[in-house]
């Protein structure tokens, strides 16, 4: 029978607000476990709140082995209570119930060869792939990191100063890509999905070309469905599926959330005389990613919704739209299932 791991005490350092809404801390977990904490690059650590009723809540680290401390960057969220603490209540000084961290990202072998790291995060799930990032580049001279971070506009972009310091690095470069359409680049607007991600890889590969091509390790890191719509896109590349890893963001039981969508769907696509039925398992895939992924002909052209290319008119179900147009018209590249079945009519 496995033990549960012991909680033990750990010091609030620093408490530094750089956002409204979000505050980066540091930690001293003592000299017994300070090591050990600097160990666990892409980790996570679990603290038990001193509220009432005691919560336990996780949070990433965003620090590097070669930092003085470990650091977490904690996001309120609406109704969050522990997302509250740390960023209204928590003060340097004050000590916290933690365990020790643990990583769903990263594994050893990862560091024996030069290899091409290759980051996927949508808001904050930037967090744990920044101390990969940096961990990457300490660990071999000639490591190269790329940084997709999926995000509303450029001014929703968490530790946004910590992104650009990466991007600072000759062996590092930093996309973010726009649900809002504001990326004068077409690549770069719209979600980071199955239908994405083969094209931010190559994107990856020509800033850094190789000869031979780097082996690539992927890191996905965000929030619903996100990691297993890259996993889809990942495996159409033909890349090694062990060489990804991924971890999902949870919202606290009745926050906001990034969707709303429902976990599998039956689409119907309708042009004229003819008919296509497609199933969709991820519920963040694209009405647009789905048809093409099942060889439908939907026009298309940005996949960012700027276009208006694949303009398609609701005939029954229920979508979530990033762009909503009104009077039963949609974008399919920028709509989700919310219904079990949804019949959609082709231009």
């Amino acid at each position: 029978m496995e033990r549960a791991l012991p909680f033990h005490r750990c010091e609030v350092r620093e408490v530094r607000r750089i956002a409204p809404d979000l505050v980066k801390v540091s930690l001293d977990p003592g000299p017994d476990y300070r090591a050990a904490w600097l160990d666990v690059p892409g980790g996570f650590v679990t603290f038990n709140l001193p509220l009432t009723p005691r919560l336990k809540r996780s949070y990433s680290l965003v620090s590097a082995p070669h930092d003085p401390y470990p650091r977490i960057a904690v996001k309120e969220l609406p109704g969050g209570r522990g997302s509250a603490f740390f960023n209204r209540a928590l003060r340097p000084g004050m000590t916290l119930d933690v365990l020790p961290p643990r990583t769903r990202l990263y594994e050893p072998w990862m560091d024996k060869s030069p290899r091409h790291w290759v980051l996927f995060g949508a808001g904050i799930g930037v967090t744990p792939l920044l101390g990969l990032a940096r961990h990457a580049l300490a660990a071999h001279p000639h490591n190269r990191v790329s940084l997709f971070l999926g995000n509303r506009s450029l001014k929703s972009i968490p530790l946004y100063d910590a992104c650009n310091h990466l991007a600072a690095n000759e062996r590092a470069e930093v996309r973010y890509v726009f649900s809002d359409g504001s990326s004068a680049e077409s690549l770069f607007n719209g979600r980071i999905d199955a239908l994405k991600t083969p094209d931010l890889l190559q994107d990856a590969r020509t800033h850094f070309p190789q000869h031979p091509p780097m082996e690539m390790l992927g890191f996905v890191s965000g929030p619903g469905d996100m990691p297993e719509s890259v996993r889809q896109g990942w495996i159409s590349t033909a890349l090694p599926l062990h060489h990804l890893r991924a971890e999902r963001f949870h919202f606290p039981p009745g926050k906001s959330g990034p969707t709303e969508a429902a976990p599998s769907s039956t689409i119907t696509f309708r042009r004229g005389q003819e008919v296509w039925s497609v199933h969709m398992h991820s519920g963040t895939e694209t009405l647009l990613s789905a048809a093409i992924r099942a060889g439908v002909p939907v026009n298309h052209q940005c996949r960012g919704g700027v276009c208006g290319t694949c303009k398609a008119t609701m005939i029954s179900g229920e979508v979530k739209s990033d762009k909503p147009l009104g009077g039963g018209q949609i974008l399919c590249c920028q709509s989700r299932p919310v219904s079990r079945d949804i019949e959609v009519k082709l231009g």
